[in-house]
């Protein structure tokens, strides 16, 4: 976003609320941990389904986190206000098998020797490795969350409100707020569902949230406070120093195939793994509102495992220059299926062919 914020969607995840001091599913992409505390995202997806005609983008998100802190919570800054409705994350693995190289076998057919006689193979085991200034638009539970969706014309305001209510906000995260307050997007903010004693609610779960709302184009956040840039090394194989490195997959659902672009050096490191025309509309059950999917959709996946992330701006989404379909090539495997020729027949065999060749070099000595 050359020169400023778009009018595209603007959806930066500050942090998600955990209850527990492990890595758990959640959706966040911008973390705010309290005083000490580091949260690292190495693993998010999301699910963008865009209709080009309405200009309305349909969101869901899920990602998952290293780290020690107790709690920690999350915003999502949008143009207008956000509807919000739960939605079935299984659409994840549904897509994912959809995007999957097809696996071909090739057959082998070794002999091997065998018995009829004992019923087993005669070979060797084997085996696979496998504030004032600030409005409450709207408040709802949704999904396990306490919602509230906020308008503020003053980034030091919203500050101020999130601080009252719970959430640690550094000055990088304000400085990372500042544009979106100055465009006038709404801030959606969430947080796990309590009971009136201020306990959590586990039994109700963290399941994906859905928000659909109107924009120009569609977004990822990929922007990030310099923080969380800065808590990943620059490391040309993260593993090798005990680090993960991050992985991000975007499913679009959009008319044609689509690209992302980022006002970054090197511009948007994610790879079009897949793009073909929607294979089925019943991918997205429970995912959208019955009858959303655009018409003429194809599926666009893009998967970015840089890392550092170049998360100085977001990523915005276009039709492709290039319409042509990508599929990931196949996975050659072999499968044996071997001859058996039984022992019953090769013992006797071959010694019947032994004697024969005896015997006609023994007659060729005789007559020699």
């Amino acid at each position: 976003m050359a020169g400023g914020i778009s009018r595209g969607v603007i959806w930066v995840v500050l942090a998600a609320i955990a209850l527990v001091a492990s890595p758990r599913p959640a959706r966040a992409c911008a973390p705010a941990p309290h005083a000490g505390e580091s949260v690292r995202i190495f693993e998010e997806e999301a699910l963008i389904v865009w209709d080009a005609k309405t200009k309305t983008q349909h969101f869901i998100r899920r990602a998952a986190f290293d780290t020690q802190a107790k709690d920690f919570g999350f915003l999502v800054p949008t143009p207008e206000k956000p509807e919000l409705a739960e939605a079935d994350d299984s659409v994840f693995f549904r897509l994912a098998q959809a995007i999957a190289p097809k696996v071909e076998w090739k057959v082998e057919h070794p002999l091997e020797l065998g018995s009829w006689l004992f019923g087993m193979m005669l070979r060797g085991a084997k085996s696979e490795a496998a504030i004032a200034s600030v409005d409450v638009l709207a408040v709802a539970r949704v999904a396990g969350f306490d919602a509230v969706v906020l308008r503020a014309n003053d980034a030091d305001a919203m500050a101020g409100w999130l601080e009252k209510h719970g959430y640690e906000f550094g000055p990088d995260l304000r400085d990372w707020l500042d544009p979106y307050v100055k465009a006038s997007w709404k801030i959606t903010a969430f947080k796990i569902a309590k009971d009136a004693s201020g306990r959590t609610l586990p039994e109700l779960g963290t399941e994906a949230v859905r928000m659909s709302f109107k924009a120009e184009q569609p977004y990822f956040p990929y922007r990030e406070p310099a923080s969380q840039r800065a808590t990943i090394p620059a490391s040309a194989d993260p593993l090798a120093n005990g680090e993960r490195s991050r992985k991000l997959r975007v499913y679009l659902v959009a008319p044609g195939r689509m690209q992302g672009d980022l006002d970054a050096p090197g511009g948007f490191p994610g790879k079009v793994v897949y793009a073909r025309p929607l294979p089925d509309v019943g991918l997205l059950a429970g995912a959208l509102p019955a009858g959303r999917v655009p018409e003429g959709a194809w599926l666009t996946a893009m998967e970015d495992t840089s890392t550092p992330r170049p998360g100085v701006a977001d990523v915005m989404f276009r039709r492709a220059t290039d319409g042509a379909e990508v599929v990931p090539p196949p996975i050659h495997r072999t499968r044996e299926a071997p001859i058996i020729v039984p022992v019953e027949i090769v013992v006797p065999l071959t010694a019947g062919l032994l004697l024969v060749a005896f015997l006609l070099l023994k007659r060729q000595r005789a007559n020699g």
